[in-house]
C-alpha cells in the first residue's frame, strides 16, 4: 500500500505552497547550530473532518515535503484559525524516519526527524509562510 502512495503523491500538481526556512538545528540532548535548510510543503484540496459531537472540525489533505535532502509524502492537517492558510502539521508516511512539523499561527515552526534504529532525533527551528504567487 505505500508504495502507492510513494509513487502517486509525488505527482501532485501544487494547489497550495508554503515555504520554510530554518535557522537552527538541534540534537538530542545537544545544543543548537545554526543552518540554512529549507522546505515546502505543498498540498491540493482540502477534507474537512469533525468529531462525533461537532466539537472538532479539521481540514486535511495528502500532500509532500520538498527540502533541501528529499521529497517526502504525507499527511498535512490544517487548524481553521489559522491565518493566510498555513498548514499547522504535516506527517510524514511510514519510513525510515518520522518526520513531523508543526507551525503555530504566526509561522514559527518546528520540523523534527525521529530516526528509531539510530535512537536520534534532530529538530529544526525557523518560519514558514505562504509562497507568494
Amino acid at each position: 500500500m505505500a508504495a502507492v502512495w510513494l509513487c502517486a503523491i509525488p505527482n501532485i500538481a501544487a494547489a497550495a505552497v508554503t515555504h520554510c526556512a530554518f535557522t537552527q538545528e538541534c540534537l538530542i540532548a545537544d545544543d543548537c547550530y545554526e543552518t540554512n535548510f529549507s522546505a515546502s510543503l505543498e498540498s491540493q484540496g482540502k477534507d474537512t473532518f469533525t468529531n462525533a459531537d461537532q466539537s472538532v472540525e479539521v481540514a486535511a489533505t495528502m500532500g509532500r515535503l520538498v527540502s533541501d535532502a528529499e521529497t517526502l509524502p504525507g499527511l498535512l492537517a490544517f487548524h481553521k484559525d489559522h491565518p493566510d492558510k498555513l498548514p499547522s502539521l504535516f506527517v510524514s508516511l511510514p519510513g525510515q524516519a518520522g518526520h513531523w512539523m508543526t507551525i503555530q499561527e504566526d509561522g514559527a515552526t518546528f520540523y523534527t526527524v525521529h530516526l528509531a534504529k539510530a535512537e536520534l532525533a534532530i529538530t529544526y527551528r525557523g518560519t514558514c509562510k505562504m509562497k507568494a504567487e
